[in-house]
């Protein structure tokens, strides 16, 4: 029997996860982060665009939880476990192209630095 699959969008500073018939995507990526999740046993997968490192930069306003680092995690994983994520035996993955910290750092332009606030490595 052949499976169905569904695409499931995830827009700028968004997050989505999706399950075993499903393809995550997202467009755009620029000088974002996108950051996936993926639990081989349940074959579920999770996705956010991530746009900003840290929520404490925030403007005044209603805060999209989605659009920074330090708070889209939390909320991806949370996501992910109600779809049947039984263990934390997940696969972080970065794309190709977005390698950079979304601060300025002197001296260097956006894409010379790689990401490394996060404990989670390219595997």
């Amino acid at each position: 029997m052949i499976e169905e699959q569904s695409i499931v969008k995830v827009a700028m500073a968004d997050l989505n996860v999706a399950g075993p018939s499903g393809i995550l995507r997202t467009t755009g990526l620029g000088s974002c982060v996108g950051l996936t999740l993926y639990d081989p046993l349940t074959k579920i997968g999770g996705m956010a665009h991530i746009m900003l490192p840290s929520s404490a930069i925030a403007r005044e306003g209603q805060l999209n939880l989605s659009k920074y680092a330090d708070t889209a995690l939390p909320i991806l994983l949370n996501k992910m476990r109600n779809l049947a994520l039984l263990q934390p035996v997940w696969w972080p993955r970065w794309p190709e192209g977005p390698r950079c910290l979304l601060l300025p750092v002197a001296g260097t332009r956006c894409g010379s630095v790689r990401v490394m606030s996060s404990p989670a490595r390219q595997v």
